[in-house]
């Protein structure tokens, strides 16, 4: 009868953690389109584990831009990103230059051109020892 009661158990206790392990939430893959303040939001909390390594923009009606990202995981050993979204010309130039003369590498780039006559940048850049 104790040991019907202790594989019961461990059943119970395997099951629960097939449950919790499934059904974590994975913040790897795209967002949602959001705002530049609600990605902003999404870009903080989950670079602390991840990094966009795709950034787009796209403008939604009213003249509005949307953002997303495709999050991954960081590679092994050290590493370094940097990511930018809604940036003009002028200041994405200049980070290009800056990342390049600091070892960094341009993963993905994307520009948008608006309807309001505007080009905005979205760009990851990232270094690996």
């Amino acid at each position: 009868m104790k040991n019907k009661l202790i594989i019961a158990l461990l059943a119970i206790i395997v099951g629960l953690l097939s449950f919790i392990l499934t059904n974590q939430k994975n913040d790897i893959g795209f967002t949602d389109w959001m705002t530049g303040g609600e990605y902003q939001k999404a870009f903080d909390e989950r670079s602390k584990t991840l990094y966009p390594v795709v950034v787009e923009a796209k403008e939604a009606g009213n003249n509005e831009i949307r953002y997303r990202a495709y999050y991954t995981d960081f590679p092994a050993g050290a590493f370094w990103f940097w990511s930018n979204h809604g940036i003009p010309t002028n200041a994405f130039e200049e980070n290009k230059e800056k990342r390049k003369r600091d070892g960094f590498t341009l993963v993905y780039h994307q520009a948008l051109n608006t309807n309001g006559g505007q080009t905005i940048h979205q760009a990851t850049w990232a270094k690996q020892k």
